[in-house]
């Protein structure tokens, strides 16, 4: 019970594992309770395997329930860490006059970055006819390089042609690019994005 509790199905295969072999030695080695009968140790060794099977079967439920028990927390403690997150940087927003906008959304980037666990959040606006992005507001974990002031949307083509089209250009790693971005790609790598 203890292995399911703190090791999992790898603990209670384990110490299912050590039981049955120590049972299985002693009952080779002729240790001297099966040593008095052949039939006493043929009746034993069977419910011995019956009441190892269904303890077996019993340990590896409780340990299954046990893991999806902490993976459901655990989704639970991220929903709730991002719904607080959501909350505060729009109280962030509604509690700020007009014209301190650029404090919120300052401060809004800092805590996205802070309990996303990202290395940068940036808001630019495409500036010189589009030719250009301007970083407006830009938070970075403080292990990495910030980004440029301004980027040529061409190094971008495209996600300067999906954005044009009102697309949402979103992606984890640069492997969920497709092939037609590999200029794209190429430039997220050299910027460190």
């Amino acid at each position: 019970l203890w292995a399911a509790v703190r090791f999992g199905s790898a603990g209670v295969s384990a110490s299912l594992l050590a039981t049955t072999l120590c049972m299985t030695l002693a009952a080779t080695r002729d240790v001297e309770w099966f040593a008095g009968s052949p039939e006493a140790a043929q009746t034993f060794s069977v419910q011995f395997f019956m009441v190892m099977m269904v303890t077996a079967m019993s340990l590896m439920f409780l340990a299954a329930v046990i893991r999806e028990r902490e993976r459901a927390e655990t989704a639970l403690k991220e929903r709730l860490a991002f719904e607080r997150l959501l909350s505060e940087v729009s109280a962030g927003f509604a509690g700020q006059p007009g014209g301190d906008i650029a404090e919120a959304i300052q401060g809004s980037l800092d805590r996205i970055v802070e309990c996303l666990d990202v290395e940068q959040a940036t808001l630019a606006q495409a500036s010189d006819h589009g030719r250009t992005f301007e970083l407006k507001y830009a938070s970075h974990d403080q292990r990495i390089d910030p980004l440029p002031g301004q980027i040529r949307t061409s190094e971008f083509p495209w996600g300067r042609d999906k954005i044009r089209l009102g697309e949402v250009v979103c992606f984890s790693s640069l492997e969920e690019l497709p092939g037609e971005a590999r200029t794209d790609r190429e430039n997220y790598g050299r910027y460190g994005i």
